[in-house]
Order: structure tokens, then C-alpha cells, then sequence
């Protein structure tokens, strides 16, 4: 099952870690380790959420998988991803183990994730342009570490990072 999120409830993304991280990335780390760099701008609805059941245990609380949605504007770096994307939160199958483990086996320990922060104040609006950190995976895209958009203006400074050592 999908569903819109209300814009509102994405305005805490930016105030209240969500998860446990392994550490805080910088722009220039991040720019040379994410395979693809683009600039994008937000697809309207924003993001959506599809509730995966626990296996084992229909009646826990299932785990929502967020979803953002997003239209090419082009590729600064890397292989171009489709122009109409949709992009999985960083090491989403992760966070999903660790919540059947929270359900089946109580032990609830999140995954550490490295966590990048950027310039962005708050979640980006529809018909923004952002720029985006994207893997490829085996189940389509996702973001190359949790929080991985930051503000159109600094594509020169990953550009400027990618070419250094």
C-alpha cells in the first residue's frame, strides 16, 4: 500500500535524527564517493511511503519505506539515471532488517548510518532544484548516505571536489 505524505511531516528530516549514524560526512567526501551526482528537481507529490508487512508477523507495525521522487535536470557526475527517478532512503534493506529484528526478536538496534548534512534548512519543496547523491542498487536507486541532497548552488564545489585527490 502507498500513500502521499503530508508535506509537514517532512519538515522534521532536518531537525531530528531518524536513525543512529556512524558518522557525519562531508560535502567533499561524499562527492567522491557517490557514484552519481545530478541535479534534480522535486516531483510533486515529493515522496510517497509503501508499508511492507514484517514477515513472520502480520500484525506488527509494518516498516514504511520511504520513497522520494524526483525529475532529471541533468547529471553532473556518473552514469544518468532515468529522467523520472524514484530514490530510496540510504541502505533502506538495512534499516528494514533491523526492524523485523525490533519486531521478532526485540532487539532493536538500529543501523549506523553515515549521515551527510548539507545546507539545506529543511526538505525541499516541489519544483526545487536540488542536488541529489544517488547509488545504484539491485532494487533500483537510493540516496548515497542518509540526508544526501544539499543546495543546486554547490554543484561547482562537488565538481571541484571530485577533481581533487
Amino acid at each position: 500500500m502507498t500513500r502521499k505524505l503530508a508535506p509537514l511531516l517532512l519538515t522534521v528530516w532536518a531537525l531530528v535524527p531518524a536513525r543512529a549514524h556512524a558518522a557525519d560526512v562531508d560535502l567533499a567526501t561524499l562527492a567522491r564517493s557517490a557514484p552519481v551526482t545530478a541535479l534534480v528537481q522535486i516531483d510533486d507529490p515529493p515522496s510517497s511511503v509503501a508499508d511492507l508487512p514484517v514477515p513472520g508477523a502480520p500484525k506488527a507495525e509494518p516498516y514504511q519505506r520511504y520513497l522520494r521522487h524526483f525529475r532529471l535536470v541533468r547529471t553532473l557526475v556518473g552514469t544518468a539515471p532515468p529522467a523520472s527517478l524514484t530514490v530510496d532512503d540510504h541502505a533502506w534493506r538495512r534499516q528494514f532488517a533491523a526492524h523485523v529484528a525490533c519486531v521478532t526478536r526485540a532487539s532493536c538496534t538500529p543501523p549506523a548510518l553515515d549521515t551527510y548534512r548539507g545546507t539545506l534548512a529543511r526538505e525541499p519543496a516541489p519544483g526545487q532544484q536540488v542536488l541529489v547523491f544517488l547509488r545504484k542498487t539491485a532494487d533500483g536507486w537510493e540516496l548515497a548516505a542518509d540526508r544526501a541532497l544539499d543546495d543546486a548552488a554547490r554543484a561547482a564545489e562537488v565538481l571541484a571536489a571530485r577533481s581533487r585527490p
